[in-house]
């Protein structure tokens, strides 16, 4: 990704990662290029139509059962297709302009956004995704008409392989039924989707995620749900807050249902640790009072109003939310998850973020911690240590460290002995430290028996 003179950012090559980390002091730009990355994710997965599966596609496959697509044709015609049609956008801005809420920040002609191939990682795990078709007329004869898709990615022959199973339904058989052309678009985009890994929608935890927290009734008035409008889609008059902060609040109001469950299979027991030490006890939500409420795992304990929990809890209720309602499906922005954590729990919730972004969902996270990104390191020099090539995950992390002079990639950090981001403020507390108590005892001042 490609960023021109967006706020304080004039020039800066971004390359998505699987974990992507943004460092660097404050009104450097980080924020803004994490809500640019949301920028796109957000138009990839509300706007673009791939357009190379189509409905005569669809035909053929019904008239022959089964039909294949070159996986390395596929993959070079979808690439080009969003790298072209994103980069498009730039021709009028009123995308970004719309997105950003700030036609002084994202200025046509002179701000671009734009993507490359690289930007799009190949995910290749298609397997046995099912769509289904009912042809009315033929249900009312009896002979046939319910239609069953199935797309398969065979890595032996290098293709997609979709195959069409006719069934003839009985008459308890309950079947809404829809339209070829939909179910055209629909077999276009989740193929689309499968490659890139992003059937879920990005989900983005801005800094301000404590305040929507804890003043969400207020903040659901009439008036702001009418204006949470998705800068895709057709604009409503009044606009308050760039999308991402929009989006979130969208996200909390769509996502409180999922607090009645556990964590989705796809947490697995590691995090659950973690997130069990993060987050000593149960968010909940009623929904008579509209209350979020807070409990600790022991259930003697009253439910407590979440505006009465911790900072911490605050902090990490947006990010427990999402394990919970996105089953790690699509990408996670984060902006400062430090916020209003201990050192120790600074730890925690690096290893959380390495393993979900290794494992299973891309992570795009801004932050001012050292903590997190010395761990980030131990992490991947652990992952170096348990493989016997010694690689290691280091080619899946990337560290942009945001300064005045521009946005540079830190490479592998775990070659990194020093951060001159943090240590250079850390080294000079402490000779400042070292310094003053040479001073107090060149003056006979009071030292220790």
């Amino acid at each position: 990704m490609r960023i021109q003179n967006l706020g304080p950012i004039k020039d800066a090559n971004i390359t998505l990662n699987r974990l992507t980390v943004f460092i660097g002091n404050n009104g450097m730009g980080k924020t803004l290029a994490a809500y640019a990355v949301f920028a796109f994710r957000n138009w990839l997965e509300t706007s673009f139509q791939p357009g190379l599966f189509t409905l005569d596609d669809l035909k053929s496959l019904i008239k022959n059962d089964e039909a294949t697509i070159s996986t390395s044709e596929y993959h070079q015609r979808l690439v080009d297709k969003i790298v072209t049609a994103f980069n498009a956008l730039n021709n009028t801005g009123e995308y970004f302009q719309s997105f950003f809420k700030d036609e002084n920040l994202y200025q046509v002609g002179t701000t671009k956004i734009e993507v490359d191939q690289q930007d799009l990682t190949r995910v290749s795990n298609i397997k046995g995704t099912i769509w289904s078709y009912m042809d009315r007329n033929k249900v009312a004869q009896g002979v046939g008409g319910y239609y069953q898709f199935q797309a398969e990615l065979n890595l032996e022959k290098h293709v997609i392989a979709l195959q069409n199973h006719e069934e003839t339904l009985d008459g308890s058989s309950a079947v809404i039924g829809t339209t070829l052309d939909v179910v055209a678009r629909q077999i276009d985009l989740a193929i689309a989707n499968f490659w890139f890994n992003n059937m879920g929608k990005s989900t983005y935890l801005p800094a301000e995620r404590i305040g929507i927290n804890v003043f969400r009734t207020r903040i659901n008035t009439q008036l702001i749900n009418e204006n949470l409008a998705n800068p895709a889609s057709e604009q409503a008059p009044l606009e308050r807050y760039p999308y991402p902060i929009e989006s979130y609040i969208r996200f909390l109001n769509g996502s409180l249902g999922s607090l009645s469950g556990k964590y989705g299979k796809s947490v697995n027991l590691v995090d659950q640790k973690i997130l069990g030490t993060l987050v000593p006890g149960d968010f909940s939500y009623d929904k008579d009072l509209d209350q979020i409420q807070y409990q600790l795992s022991d259930e003697q304990q009253e439910k407590i109003q979440f505006n009465l929990v911790s900072s911490s809890l605050k902090s990490l209720f947006g990010l427990d939310l999402f394990l919970r309602d996105s089953g790690l499906k699509g990408y996670l922005l984060l902006d400062e998850p430090e916020m209003n954590l201990h050192p120790q729990r600074q730890k925690l919730i690096a290893d959380l973020l390495f393993d979900m972004a290794i494992r299973a969902t891309p992570v795009v996270i801004s932050t001012h911690s050292d903590y997190i990104v010395k761990e980030l390191v131990n992490q991947i020099l652990q992952s170096k240590v348990s493989d016997p090539q010694h690689h290691g995950q280091a080619e899946h992390v990337s560290v942009y460290e945001f300064t005045s002079a521009g946005v540079k990639n830190l490479g592998d950090i775990s070659q990194e002995e020093v951060f001159g981001n943090f240590d250079q403020t850390t080294d000079r507390i402490n000779r400042r430290y070292y310094e003053l108590m040479d001073q107090l005892e060149d003056d006979g001042g009071a030292t220790d028996e």
